[in-house]
């Protein structure tokens, strides 16, 4: 049925700013969602990384204070060792003994060496273990400065320096009671607790508070990186979340995040986002147009609805007004006995008109049953051209009382194929039917059956005016009827052909037409073999 479409745009107004609205509101707060979820993916990086240098610098500080106390105890306890080895410094006894003594109380020295109280070492150094930095403390110290942790590069390893003073209790201030004892560690017990302590997908590293410049990081001290200079970078500056300084050293710790941590997170917050919105906008679109299939079934059933008054106050009513007027003829006067010419003659309209009721009925029933999927189909094996002649002859008197002939043109004696022949003859009756209305008298309405390849073509051929070519695309709609003045005068439900097309399609064949203004129109059935 044809629906206009300023009417169905006028009727699903409210689909229409659903389907524009909606997914607006939607999509500003999958936005909003997607901002918020990514403020707080940082946020909590920045809080966790607060939390970790802060701890980690704790305990950094911890156990260099600890390493000093250690080392303080062991100058008390050593102290005799310290002054023989003070007072012989060549002594190669003495400094065997005192590494000795130094390694099974600090595994992971790397040098150790002795000063008088100026700072000015005793010992001296052939292997180069004690560098400018080394003796730059020593100075310091000795000079009442204390001088915060740092690192020492050095040609056999980098390393911090931690420096006590040892004396003799109660003895006379000379360079040999007294001085600073001086312990070399390697940093490794820093970068394994760096490594330990770092969250998944960040980096720790201990960076120079006065240059950026690294010191150590989870993977060693600085020359065990693979870079050539060893100040942060720009973009590593960038990636800082937070940074802790570490009591009495050198040494901020810095958390780092990993290169694609946020981008990668918002990366798939976006993607996850554009999804979840992709499929609400297929889903409004989908119920949307469920709505609008709702909406045109709506219109559908109320044109059905005034189509069918308007069968019922014409169709059905010209017909009862016949047969009513017969009835009070024939009940109220005389005018059988006076003139039963005129009586019989009112009877064979009324008839005529009970018939026409009958078929409009039918008609309606039928319709009723196939938008239900109730109507019954019984198929069997059935020679289509017998049944052609029959419905043919069926259909004879008909034309002849609209003086139009019928001819059947076959060159197949019998072609058997599986159909519900009552149904066959009810499509072909209806086709006949309005080829016969709209022949012109005296017209010859031609029916052929021929076969082709794998089926099996019936044609209804008349010579009447043709099918107007706006009605044509509406031709197999339910009560569709041409507006022409020879429809309007031949009458009709306009569910004939609605119902040909129903019939058809159940035997999985098909129906169609060809039409020319002055050359009439050919109805084509096509049946599967």
């Amino acid at each position: 049925m044809h629906i206009k479409m300023n009417e169905l745009l006028s009727s699903t107004r409210w689909s229409i700013t659903y389907i524009v609205l909606i997914p607006i509101i939607v999509s500003i707060f999958v936005v909003w969602n997607a901002a918020q979820r990514i403020n707080e993916f940082e946020r909590a990086h920045h809080r966790i990384a607060k939390s970790t240098t802060t701890i980690v610098a704790n305990e950094i500080s911890k156990r260099i204070k600890n390493q000093q106390r250690l080392l303080a105890i062991f100058a008390r306890n050593e102290v005799k060792l310290i002054r023989r080895l003070a007072l012989s410094p060549d002594n190669e006894t003495f400094k065997n003994q005192l590494n000795k003594k130094v390694a099974e109380s600090f595994p992971d020295y790397f040098a150790v060496s002795i000063s008088n109280r100026k700072g000015v070492p005793l010992i001296d150094d052939f292997d180069g273990l004690v560098g400018g930095l080394c003796l730059e403390d020593l100075n310091r110290h000795a000079q009442g400065q204390s001088q915060p942790i740092r690192i020492h590069s050095n040609n056999h390893a980098y390393h911090i320096d931690i420096i006590v003073p040892w004396g003799v209790d109660g003895a006379k201030e000379n360079e040999a009671n007294g001085g600073l004892l001086f312990v070399s560690f390697k940093p490794d017990f820093l970068f394994h607790l760096l490594e330990l302590s770092s969250t998944p997908r960040h980096e720790l590293m201990l960076i120079n508070k006065g240059n950026n410049l690294i010191e150590i990081t989870e993977k060693g001290t600085r020359i065990d990186l693979k870079r050539d200079d060893f100040r942060l970078t720009e973009k590593e500056q960038q990636r800082r979340l937070h940074s802790v300084s570490v009591e009495n050293t050198v040494w901020n710790l810095t958390d780092f995040h990993e290169k694609i941590l946020f981008s990668e997170y918002r990366q798939n917050i976006i993607n996850f986002s554009l999804t979840i919105l992709f499929f609400f906008i297929v889903g409004s679109i989908l119920m949307v147009t469920l709505l609008l299939r709702a909406e045109i079934r709506r219109i559908n059933a109320e044109k059905t609805k005034e189509e069918m008054f308007s069968l019922f106050n014409h169709d059905l009513r010209s017909p009862l007004n016949s047969i009513f007027g017969f009835l009070e003829i024939y009940t109220e006067t005389d005018i059988c006995k006076k003139t039963p010419e005129k009586c019989n003659s009112l009877a064979k309209s009324a008839f005529d008109n009970t018939l026409i009721m009958r078929e409009i009925v039918d008609d309606i029933l039928d319709v009723q049953k196939m938008e239900a999927g109730e109507m019954s189909f019984y198929f069997s094996e059935t020679d289509i051209v017998t049944l052609v002649k029959n419905t043919i002859e069926m259909n004879a008197q008909y034309g002849l009382m609209n003086n139009v002939k019928l001819e059947m043109k076959s060159n197949e004696e019998a072609v058997y194929i599986k159909v519900d022949a009552r149904r066959i003859k009810q499509a072909l009756t209806n086709i006949l039917s309005n080829a016969i209305k709209y022949s012109p008298e005296h017209e010859t309405v031609i029916v052929t059956v021929a076969r082709q390849n794998s089926e099996v073509i019936i044609s209804v051929s008349d010579n009447g005016p043709g099918i107007e070519k706006d009605f044509q695309v509406l031709v197999f709609n339910k009560f569709a009827q041409s507006k022409s003045k020879l429809t309007q005068r031949v009458g009709g439900t306009g569910l004939g052909l609605a119902i040909v097309k129903h019939i058809i399609e159940a035997h999985n064949a098909y129906v169609t037409f060809v039409t020319d203004a002055d050359k009439g129109t050919t109805f084509k059935i096509t049946l599967p073999l």
